[in-house]
């Protein structure tokens, strides 16, 4: 699996306050940990931090403002596929292939405040309620587990065959869906008795409540978004233009827009009118989170990328990443280091080795690593990018062609 670069970017000042106009959209950070697939994200409910579930065994945290790592995670003992945060941003929790659940305060990350195991295995959804630390676990025998701090795990329902591979709270904590292959079904998240069963929702993978409760967005294996009234237990639009299976979606705050995640894409689109606004790219996304006041969506994938996605003003192209060039960076005191380059890659075809100092890229001396990948995005498709590196002391110039952004 391709190697790619590792960034930081800054917050885009001209944002606006709230919401996200689709159609202003576009990619304003990306960040790729190097540490193998990343499987799932979750905002904190203040919207301070995004919660990354890695496949190298841990869940990592990364600031929402400066997007700088600021915790790691550690003891799960396989790589972790689902992850959750607490209404209070105080609980993360996340749980590995093997269905092991561990919960980890966030100034006390070092340790666990919890740990539990699903007697079937493989834990398919993992949510806490929104109003209290509940924390809910399916797995993929049937069983959902509820627990409240302080106390121990223990099964609420019984799903049997039809698992659920999704479980959306609405905001007040009072409903709750869990979806699967065979349905979908409305439960009182008090008493976990049913309230109504949507009728087609079949193969369900995603879904995910507005703010105001009414409606559910779902997707799954028949490459469509449906848009449900609960009150009724009907589909009130169906979306349709993915060409694979969906992995994720989301009602954006103010509840007209959608976004999806799916066939190497992530898509906006009017719920009211069930038209597409926007389709931007993201090679082998695996799903998507929305923060709480609507001004980004993070989407991750087996690409080892976590790419944010905002505002950006008009007229400016941001919504190509750059190339593929195969190369991993780190800040070294003032120094920009490459600290890894990719078998079979441009960086390895262009002569770039670890240990090569940047001191410019594209004629630009960089003091970040967000400076190179500037550099790369900019430089045209098909072209050459100058690189001028110390090599033990001596100054050489390289020059790499960036391979096209995945997916083309």
């Amino acid at each position: 699996m391709r190697a790619v670069l590792a960034i930081v970017l800054l917050l885009d000042v001209n944002a606006p306050a709230s919401g996200l106009d689709p159609r202003n959209c576009g990619l304003i950070k990306s960040l790729t940990p190097l540490r193998g697939t990343l499987y799932d994200a979750a905002f904190s409910p203040d919207g301070r931090f995004l919660a990354v579930a890695c496949q190298d065994k841990t869940v990592r945290l990364y600031d929402a403002r400066g997007w700088q790592e600021t915790h790691a995670l550690r003891g799960l003992a396989q790589e972790v596929r689902k992850v959750a945060v607490s209404p209070d941003g105080r609980l993360i929790a996340g749980a590995s292939l093997a269905g092991v659940v561990r919960v980890w305060e966030r100034e006390q990350a070092h340790e666990a405040k919890k740990e539990f195991a699903l007697r079937s295995g493989r834990c398919t959804a993992l949510r806490f309620a929104p109003d209290g630390n509940r924390l809910l676990a399916a797995g993929q025998g049937g069983e959902v587990l509820l627990w409240d701090e302080g106390g121990d795990a223990r099964e609420v329902m019984a799903l049997g065959k039809n698992f659920a591979a999704s479980l959306s709270f609405s905001a007040d904590g009072r409903r709750l869906v869990t979806a699967g292959h065979e349905g979908a079904k409305v439960w009182n998240a008090r008493t976990w008795e049913e309230e109504r069963t949507l009728a087609g929702a079949d193969y369900v993978l995603c879904g995910s409540f507005s703010k105001a409760g009414r409606r559910w967005v779902s997707g799954g294996s028949d490459q469509r978004l449906k848009v449900w009234d609960l009150s009724t237990g009907t589909v009130e639009r169906e979306l349709g233009g993915h060409t694979g299976q969906l992995y994720g979606a989301a009602f954006v705050p103010g509840d007209r827009f959608v976004v999806s995640a799916g066939d190497n894409t992530v898509r906006f689109w009017d719920a009211l009118t069930g038209s597409a606004i926007a389709q931007l790219d993201h090679p082998k996304v695996f799903g998507v989170a929305v923060h709480p006041n609507g001004r980004y969506v993070a989407s991750v994938g087996m690409d080892r990328t976590i790419r944010v996605w905002g505002y950006v003003p008009r007229g400016e192209d941001r919504t190509r990443p750059g190339g593929y060039v195969g190369v991993g960076l780190e800040k070294r005191g003032e120094a920009i280091v490459v600290s890894r380059v990719a078998a079979a890659s441009p960086a390895e075809r262009g002569g770039l080795k670890e240990g090569d100092v940047i001191r410019k890229a594209g004629g630009v001396a960089p003091r970040t690593a967000a400076d190179v990948l500037e550099a790369i995005r900019r430089c045209p498709e098909g072209q050459e990018l100058e690189f001028e590196v110390d090599r033990s002391g001596a100054s050489q110039t390289l020059r790499v062609k960036p391979d096209p952004p995945s997916g083309r």
